[in-house]
This record gives structure tokens, C-alpha cells and sequence, in this order.
């Protein structure tokens, strides 16, 4: 996949693609994505990006029961990496730096950050 098209909220100031990451997903956040990517008719990376921006602002940004319930589901219906869903996610400029601090303060990788951030956040 390449990013190429601008999100809508970046129109007026033309930014690069810095980093294109893959995140691998259950298969049923993976369906909840695309059902709200086709409602809403945006990328399924814009939609992950506002998740996980959501959960890197400062107040959201710490071991709560939410979070902690989020990563024991996760964890719990694990499957096997090559069944799940491939996603890539587009970041444009310092994006990704953001995301890297705020899965460091929590301990966690970047896909695993992605992953509680749409567990907790994808509009269902």
C-alpha cells in the first residue's frame, strides 16, 4: 500500500508521508475498520490515526482499569500473526514520534499501542 492522497484535515498544509507502519489486527477490529471507513468514506488510516491520538493525549495517556480491560482482551483472543489482518498506517511529519513517546510511557510496542487505541476508540 502507498499513501497518496492528503487527509482531509492536512488539505490546506500540503505535509509528506514520514513513516508507513504495519499494524497487525484481529479480524474483528479489522471488520469494525472497514464498516467505518465505508460509513464514514475515509482511509483506514486516518481512522487509526485518530484513535491512536486519542489515546497518546497526556489525560488518556496511563494505565486506567479501560486500558488495562482493552490489553487483557487483546491478549486474550490472540490469534496467530499471519491470520491477522495486515493494516498500514500513513503518518505525516513528527506523527510517528508522538505515537513512539506514548507507547514508551505505557511500555508497550507501537502495535500494540495501535491496537488498544482501536479497541477502545473505533466508533462501533
Amino acid at each position: 500500500m502507498q499513501c497518496r492522497s492528503q487527509p482531509y484535515f492536512l488539505k490546506e498544509r500540503p505535509s509528506q508521508v514520514t513513516d508507513v507502519w504495519e499494524v497487525k489486527l484481529p479480524q474483528q477490529i479489522a471488520d469494525l475498520l472497514r464498516r467505518t471507513a465505508g460509513k464514514r468514506q475515509c482511509s483506514y488510516s486516518s481512522i487509526t490515526r485518530y484513535c491512536a491520538f486519542r489515546l497518546a493525549e497526556k489525560e488518556n495517556l496511563k494505565w486506567r482499569p479501560l486500558v488495562i480491560q482493552a490489553r487483557r482482551e487483546l491478549n486474550r483472543n490472540a490469534t496467530p500473526a499471519i491470520k491477522r489482518y495486515r493494516h498500514m498506517v500513513c503518518f505525516y511529519g513528527q506523527d510517528i514520534q508522538l505515537i513512539k513517546l506514548a507507547a514508551l510511557t505505557l511500555n508497550i510496542s507501537v502495535s500494540e499501542f495501535m491496537r488498544i487505541a482501536l479497541w477502545l476508540y473505533l466508533p462501533g
